[in-house]
């Protein structure tokens, strides 16, 4: 079970009615240390299990019956304070959003250091299909991050934004050829120098390609061609803003795969070392049906076989250009996890959503991202590991890191 720092938790039990309930169970549990204790006068101690404490469920919280003596009381009142704590936020399934701290500015100390820190920030709200409403709201929350609270100049951010035709912005279009060149970009900057920071941003649809998706290639195609793609599988795609939409050829626009962003990646990391973090705020479960799916889940379906084809194919081509590039076509292809670190909101089988604020549409994970870096809790060697940490979780959305370097300090830091 994962548990809180007890400062945080205390601010999830902030009510007079769940203090009051701990308070009943403290006394139903002072008289159970009495009459346990009169009753077992020959032992020293006596291990024991509580049934039911006021509603709470005996298999979440196992105490040890001690002697009567204040430290023991008090130690087991705090168990009950964690449990119920614990017990209340599954009850009401509590936002990750309310169980942080409110925003409040970063104090500028030794360590942050945002002069030599680079990002491209891609949201994208305006699919043709499923479009989404929060994604470019993401990245420019990320953008003011960037440059009010860490002090980036602005000339050193990129955006490439699809907003909804309800929202202006300057910027690229985050289409799949920009945001290819943008990226790639990033190895021929010169003012890019080795060991500077790179956030490399992504806000919109994930989805993922599985053998169910591919199966006509897999059964009709040459023995090679079978063994290749069943190796392949699954793939996950990041979603440009044209995905489905036609090229020259009247062939559908394909995803950006899991395998060329690898590739670009390393690429980025060879010229410009590898102090490269990627976030993501999409999730990749296209095996459900759309239908299953939340209002404003961050995913889609996979296009189809013929897409599929192109979106391997064409990074393959696009990417001969750099020496020493290792076909992501090769059965033997691996990717290279020293290049960056990557935080995503939620594990494979979960879903990252977007909802409703004051201030409009945002992503959970992205609005959560950001409060925990303002909220003052992390030490100025924080790793990234840390940061997975604090941020807040719920049953249905559990951030995750990878990386090689997952347990080095965050991008802001000298």
């Amino acid at each position: 079970m994962h548990v809180e720092h007890p400062v945080k938790l205390s601010r999830a039990i902030a009510s007079n009615e769940i203090l009051h309930k701990v308070n009943n169970a403290t006394e139903k549990l002072e008289g159970i240390v009495q009459n346990g204790t009169a009753h077992n006068n020959n032992k020293r101690h006596r291990d024991g299990q509580l049934d039911k404490v006021n509603g709470l469920d005996s298999s979440r919280v196992k105490i040890v019956l001690l002697e009567r003596d204040t430290l023991s009381l008090l130690a087991l009142k705090a168990r009950l304070v964690l449990a119920f704590t614990w017990k209340l936020g599954f009850m009401l399934k509590a936002s990750p959003l309310n169980q942080i701290t409110p925003y409040r500015s970063v104090v500028k100390q030794p360590g942050i250091n945002g002069s030599r820190l680079y990002a491209v920030l891609i949201g994208v709200d305006a699919y043709e299909s499923y479009p989404l409403r929060g994604c470019v709201s993401d990245a420019l929350a990320l953008r003011k991050y960037l440059t009010e609270d860490l002090h980036v100049p602005k000339e050193r951010i990129q955006c490439l934004l699809g907003p909804g035709s309800n929202c202006q912005v300057d910027s690229s279009i985050p289409s799949r050829k920009n945001i290819i060149s943008t990226l790639l970009g990033l190895v021929h900057n010169r003012q890019i120098q080795p060991g500077d920071s790179i956030i490399i941003y992504f806000s919109g649809h994930g989805t993922s390609y599985l053998c169910t998706q591919c199966h006509e290639s897999i059964f009709t195609g040459e023995a090679p061609e079978r063994a290749f793609l069943k190796s392949l599988c699954p793939i996950e795609a990041l979603c440009p803003i044209d995905r489905d939409t036609r090229d020259s050829d009247n062939t559908p626009l394909p995803d950006i795969s899991d395998r060329e962003f690898n590739a670009i990646l390393t690429h980025i990391y060879w010229a410009k070392g590898n102090r490269i973090t990627v976030i993501l705020d999409c999730c990749h479960t296209a095996n459900l049906n759309r239908s299953m799916l939340d209002e404003g889940a961050r995913s889609m379906p996979p296009l189809p076989r013929a897409s599929f084809h192109k979106m391997l194919h064409a990074a393959d081509q696009n990417m001969q250009r750099f020496p020493d590039y290792h076909s992501i076509l090769d059965d033997d292809w691996l990717p290279t996890m020293d290049s960056h670190v990557i935080l995503a909101p939620c594990r494979e089988y979960q879903l990252t959503t977007e909802r409703r604020e004051e201030s409009g549409f945002h992503g959970l994970f992205t609005q959560s991202l950001l409060r925990t870096l303002r909220s003052g809790r992390l030490t100025k060697d924080a790793t990234y590991t840390d940061l997975i940490d604090v941020l807040p979780w719920s049953d249905c959305q559990t951030p995750v890191v990878a990386g090689k370097r997952k347990g080095t300090r965050l991008w802001y830091q000298d």
